[in-house]
């Protein structure tokens, strides 16, 4: 009875704290601790609400096995962008742009859909920059922390007639004007440095 009463009391609770405050419950004592990390429903919705998040994998495509390890994680990933309001406001932008953008490719091109590659890592946006000594800026950092860009596997570079209809999933669009014809993909920032040398 007493862990009912607390599962109910944690369904009212819980949409009114922050992610940290939840964390908190936990070490109040040992049943908090056990409503509050085995509540998957509301971690799910914590996921989803911080980071835009529809399952247990991060953008950068690792897996977990609960909604609260899965929002561990991605806190610790993108905590460069969760250090001020100005930051949590870029990120969350970026993903809901993401968000509408896939909404749009499922319904009308899911074969570009599927071309958008896994986000890039904190280490991996690090090593861009030192590679070209820039500072990429918060928006495109947090643009390509949910997709690197599209999956050179499933699109070619550049335009290649073999390549038939493949040429055309562009996300940036393309256009042909008798035999000049663009096709522009969403490149990653690693291949964008390796052109600009």
């Amino acid at each position: 009875k007493k862990m009912a009463h607390l599962s109910d009391c944690w369904e009212v609770v819980f949409p009114h704290l922050t992610a940290e405050q939840s964390f908190m419950c936990c070490l109040v004592s040992k049943s908090w601790s056990i409503v509050a990390k085995g509540d998957e429903s509301q971690w799910r919705s914590r996921c989803n609400e911080d980071f835009g998040m529809s399952d247990k994998t991060l953008h950068t495509g690792q897996s977990f096995n609960t909604y609260r390890l899965a929002w561990l994680a991605a806190r610790r990933e993108y905590s460069d962008f969760f250090s001020s309001p100005e930051g949590i406001k870029t990120f969350s932008q970026a993903f809901k742009m993401w968000n509408k953008i896939k909404g749009v490719l499922a319904e009308h091109a899911p074969e570009i859909l599927e071309t958008l590659a896994p986000g890039l890592s904190r280490g991996d946006l690090a090593a861009v920059e030192a590679a070209k000594r820039l500072s990429i800026p918060p928006s495109v950092r947090a643009i390509y922390s949910i997709h690197n860009g599209q999956d050179e596997a499933k699109i070619p570079l550049g335009f290649d007639r073999a390549q038939r209809g493949r040429n055309w999933l562009g996300l940036m669009g393309g256009y042909s004007f008798y035999d000049h014809i663009v096709a522009s993909r969403m490149l990653s920032p690693q291949r964008g440095v390796q052109l600009a040398r």
